[in-house]
């Protein structure tokens, strides 16, 4: 699987990223800090997973989620947020989000559904 990380924290990036990187099914892994970064790799190359924080300069991961769906509406899409409120949660449902969770409590799922994935492809 190739995966993209985009969140403006470094220290949250470098954590999913040597989380996720080292698991069998995933291939590459990219990483951008704001959304115009996010864009443009997504518009660049195809992946299988995007995880993306809500909160991003330039527009956040919304927009991102928004305008991936439109790009690649077959990657599955993990938001991972300091800002786990229930709006968010439906939006990011509407948008076509398939995971939402909490960066505060939630990184184990984000591996959980990453493993689950990988046993799917295979």
């Amino acid at each position: 699987m190739k995966v993209l990380v985009a969140d403006d924290s470094e220290i949250v990036r470098r954590r999913v990223v040597d989380m996720v990187k080292t698991l069998p099914s995933v291939e590459s892994t990219t990483e951008a800090n704001d959304t115009s970064e996010a864009l443009g790799v997504i518009k660049a190359s195809k992946f299988d997973v995007v995880i993306l924080d809500i909160s991003m300069p330039g527009g956040g991961g919304i927009e991102v989620l928004k305008q991936l769906k439109t790009i690649n509406h077959s990657a599955v899409v993990i938001m991972l947020t300091n800002y786990p409120y229930e709006e968010y949660r439906q939006q990011c449902q509407i948008e076509g989000a398939n995971y939402f969770f909490d960066k505060t409590k939630d990184f184990q799922k984000v591996v959980d559904v990453m493993l689950g994935l990988g046993r799917r492809s295979n």
